[in-house]
């Protein structure tokens, strides 16, 4: 588990966001700039070492104040473990890597 932002712009139809503080010491993940496709986003990631993904994420409640989606890591990684052939296909990614589950929701302005 880690601690997901994420941040939209609708106006200019972009998002982009990161992972950080993993309870195993992943480290931190960018999930960098897409664009608004329909209801959806799909970009790249990186973390440190070079080390690439990909992102896909859809937006969900009455005014889109929820995000859910998934994330490829194209390289294995320590303390995880590796996804099955069928997620490597879908984000058409050469090695057997690590995928994540993402979901967050927009917090209240006070």
């Amino acid at each position: 588990m880690g601690d997901l932002t994420y941040r939209v712009d609708f106006e200019q139809r972009t998002g982009q966001g990161e992972i950080t503080n993993f309870s195993n010491n992943i480290g931190h993940i960018t999930l960098h700039q897409g664009s608004i496709n329909g209801q959806e986003i799909k970009a790249d990631a990186s973390m440190a070492g070079g080390i690439t993904g990909k992102y896909t994420l859809g937006f969900f409640g009455p005014n889109g104040e929820e995000i859910a989606g998934d994330l490829y890591i194209d390289s294995s990684l320590d303390n995880s473990v590796p996804a099955n052939g069928g997620t490597r296909e879908k984000y058409e990614a050469k090695n057997r890597g690590v995928a994540f589950g993402l979901a967050a929701q927009k917090e209240s302005q006070q």
